[in-house]
């Protein structure tokens, strides 16, 4: 379980307050990073697991939500601006993670809006706290990964499994998000200068 949280107005990628949650999990600490916008009942919007998952694929749900709602956007321990150490991601972590999360953020019920992947384990953490939550909204749940849908051969889906695990991958996607931020700050100076 955790105790703290930490808020910072660096690097928002939704409009809101960007926090970190330390998650205490099996004697180590993780970094979480979720962010925060608006006002009113709490909304915790869950986004689907995928290889560029972020809590920015939300944004235009908060912002439209969060005329009416303080809005809570989680970025999944390994994916977006969270920290992403080599464990083992399988359901125990990420089910631990939600419960944690939730009961450590949260001290009213909230609305849980979960997409993709994220479904079963807002229905598993709806299952064990009903007294926490106040509406479930599922977008597009998914209960079988893309590669499975597809009808490729566990051999191939194993492959990609591993490759998407890699140290190799880890430096592509770390390597895209650097370009991109440093490409965006550069058009960010252009657009100042009128060019």
């Amino acid at each position: 379980m955790t105790t703290a949280t930490n808020q910072t107005q660096l690097n928002s990628s939704i409009g809101g307050t960007k926090n970190v949650y330390h998650w205490n999990f099996l004697d180590k600490q993780y970094r979480v990073v979720y962010e925060t916008i608006g006002a009113g009942n709490s909304v915790l919007l869950l986004p689907a697991f995928s290889t560029v998952s972020s809590r920015t694929e939300m944004k235009g749900i908060a912002n439209l939500l969060a005329t009416h709602y303080e809005v809570t956007v989680l970025d999944w321990l390994g994916f977006g601006e969270s920290q992403c150490p080599p464990v083992d991601y399988n359901p125990a972590l990420f089910h631990h993670l939600l419960r944690d999360f939730a009961k450590s953020v949260f001290n009213s019920s909230l609305i849980f809006i979960a997409a993709g992947h994220a479904s079963g384990y807002a229905l598993k953490f709806v299952q064990s706290n009903p007294d926490m939550i106040s509406q479930l909204i599922l977008i597009a749940p998914t209960w079988q990964g893309p590669l499975r849908v597809m009808g490729l051969p566990d051999g191939v889906r194993n492959g990609v499994k591993n490759l998407v695990r890699s140290r190799f991958a880890r430096h592509c996607v770390t390597a895209f998000y650097r370009t991109r931020i440093i490409l965006s700050q550069y058009y960010s100076f252009l657009s100042a200068l009128d060019v």
